[in-house]
């Protein structure tokens, strides 16, 4: 991500600095976001971190979010936190990044889906069942 960030800077002219991220057009963004995505889908944590929405785990919402950005279906602009977190905290204090993944997936996705009622009563059930 960081070595993406940087040949972008390199070909745009800009500094590589976070606020450089403002000077970027939407491709280089969508590039860079979609990069991102991908290498947190890889790491072991995102399987082990709790879903933010309806799905197993943090890995499922990273996923939805990353077709979100890849089909222009998402404002790049919420996920600029997230951005500059990955590029200014260093590896010691990652919980950073951790905390702006689940506000970019909370932006995509605000509202978690209900569980279906046939769900819950057949849970009910088999509690008063036993």
């Amino acid at each position: 991500f960081r070595a993406s960030f940087s040949s972008a800077c390199e070909d745009e002219n800009v500094s590589y600095t976070p606020d450089a991220l403002k000077q970027l057009g939407q491709e280089d963004l969508q590039n860079l976001a979609l990069n991102l995505l991908l290498a947190l889908q890889s790491i072991r944590i995102s399987r082990l971190l709790p879903s933010r929405g309806s799905g197993k785990n943090l890995l499922s919402d990273l996923s939805r979010l990353n077709s979100a950005v890849n089909f222009d279906d998402f404002n790049l602009d919420r996920i600029e936190p997230l951005l500059k977190s990955a590029l200014v905290v260093d590896h010691a204090d990652d919980t950073i990044i951790w905390y702006q993944v689940y506000n970019a997936v909370f932006e995509h996705n605000p509202t978690p889906h209900p569980r279906p009622i046939a769900s819950y009563l057949q849970q009910t059930t088999s509690l008063h069942s036993t």
